[in-house]
């Protein structure tokens, strides 16, 4: 605060004897305050801020950590996994299946992006019933992702973890679905026909009521 003063009283070209005068404030408190002997109280804050005409916040040196949320402007259409034949083509593609309505995004992805509630409770408890997650089939994959994938023996396509095991010895990718609730069992690439839908971009929880 000591130093916050004096810098705004000088880059306005008072004196504290000016500033006193302006503001009312005895000169004697206002030099205590800038040598950190003293502590602001609420009707000097007031004064001194239109004075020097920064923020009472600025003056305090309260820094927000909040900043304004940007709109989404972007609509990603909402999928339902079950009946989900293959990633859209487009908005309009008649090929994407059901679609129920649209999530908006204020990022940049893929035209082929959908999006879709999470169900049940296989990948709690990072992930809830009714969570909605966006997936974009055209990025690069990591370990460590989260994926949807079509699991061939039974068509399922399913919300899990990537995890990658290396290669056989025939040089195949070798990689397994993990869910996040133990009580699930794991899909592994060289047990079941797996087939990477897309990876997770995007994760919107609401505050259950």
């Amino acid at each position: 605060m000591a130093s916050r003063l004096k810098r705004f009283r000088e880059e306005r070209k008072l004196s504290q004897r000016e500033l006193s005068r302006l503001t009312g404030i005895e000169q004697g408190t206002l030099s205590r305050i800038e040598r950190g002997e003293m502590h602001l109280v609420s009707p000097h804050v007031k004064k001194l801020s239109q004075v020097l005409a920064v923020s009472e916040a600025r003056l305090l040196g309260i820094v927000s950590n909040i900043t304004p949320g940007q709109v989404g402007s972007r609509r990603i259409p909402i999928m339902d996994l079950t009946q989900l034949g293959k990633p859209p083509a487009s908005e309009q593609d008649a090929s994407m299946g059901p679609m129920t309505s649209y999530v908006l995004s204020d990022l940049q992805h893929s035209p082929n992006t959908f999006a879709f509630h999470v169900r049940g409770d296989s990948m709690e408890p990072l992930f809830c019933e009714g969570d909605k997650v966006v997936v974009d089939p055209d990025i690069n994959l990591r370990p460590g992702d989260f994926v949807v994938a079509e699991v061939g023996d039974s068509g399922e396509n399913v919300f899990r973890r990537y995890r990658d095991l290396g290669v056989d010895a025939s040089g195949n990718r070798l990689f397994e679905l993990l869910p996040l609730n133990t009580l699930y069992p794991s899909l592994r690439s060289d047990h079941h026909s797996l087939t990477i839908r897309g990876i997770m971009v995007e994760h919107t929880r609401y505050r259950k009521s």
